[in-house]
Order: C-alpha cells, then sequence, then structure tokens
C-alpha cells in the first residue's frame, strides 16, 4: 500500500505567486514539483546536493568547511554506490534474464 502525507509550507504571497506562475509555464503541478524535487533530494542527486550546499553558504546556515564536507560526503557516497551496487539498468536486466529462463532449468 502506498501511503501518503501531506507537507504544508508557509511562504510568502508574493512568493507563492511567482512560484505558481513558474510552475504553470513549465506545466508542473505544485503537487509534481514538490514530490520530484523531494525524490531528488533523497536520491542524493548531484545537482540537488549542489543547489542544497549553495543555500547553506549563501544563508550562512553552516560553516564552509562543513559544507565542503557535506559535499565531498556526498560524491564519495555516490562514487560508492556505482562501485559496489547494480544499476536500476543492471537490476532490471537481471529481472528480464530472470523472466526469460525457466525456473525448473535451475
Amino acid at each position: 500500500m502506498n501511503q501518503t502525507k501531506q507537507l504544508k509550507i508557509t511562504i510568502p504571497e508574493k512568493l507563492h505567486v511567482e512560484l505558481k506562475a513558474r510552475l504553470l509555464y513549465d506545466n508542473l503541478s505544485m503537487i509534481k514539483f514538490f514530490s520530484f524535487i523531494t525524490q531528488e533530494y533523497i536520491e542524493n542527486n548531484p545537482l540537488m546536493n549542489d543547489l542544497i550546499c549553495d543555500i547553506l553558504k549563501k544563508r550562512k546556515l553552516k560553516s564552509g568547511r562543513l559544507i565542503r564536507n557535506k559535499n565531498s560526503l556526498t560524491k564519495l557516497g555516490i562514487k560508492n554506490m556505482k562501485k559496489n551496487f547494480l544499476t536500476k539498468e543492471e537490476i532490471k536486466n537481471v529481472y528480464d534474464i530472470l523472466g526469460e529462463s525457466d525456473i525448473d532449468e535451475v
């Protein structure tokens, strides 16, 4: 079962109007936008990581040293994931191979 949770954010009205206009221009709903952003953040997308580090730096939410550490650890984690785990395409290929073989033959 795919359970969902609601998310409520509070932003200034002007920012809300500008966001709605940009999303309309890009043909995205707010739900899709925030779902995509959340997914990319959770999956440690390198572009999202750079954006988060940039936000932390500009807003002075973390020191430069901590931001550099976060950035290097994220890049190291991505490198290790590629090195030690199968990609989504490789997993799909395994399932395709298993689906093609007769289970009685194994």
